[in-house]
């Protein structure tokens, strides 16, 4: 496995470069667990796609049942 360039595309497939989606990841500050509960919890309710928007296609409708 070759090492990613500062300019290659990132290996998510997010469409940006590598320097602008997840080069810095480390030095991000943490989220704190309550937080993702409650944003999970929410896109729950509201029975919404959870995917990056580089995969926003796949979702064409609401969830119904996951």
């Amino acid at each position: 496995m070759t090492a990613l360039g500062r300019n290659d595309p990132c290996w998510c497939k997010s469409g940006k470069k590598y320097k602008n989606c997840h080069l810095n990841m480390q030095s991000l500050p943490s989220v704190k667990p309550h937080v993702v509960t409650q944003a999970l919890s929410s896109l729950n309710r509201t029975k919404t796609c959870s995917v990056p928007d580089s995969l926003r296609h796949e979702c064409s409708s609401k969830i119904i049942k996951a």
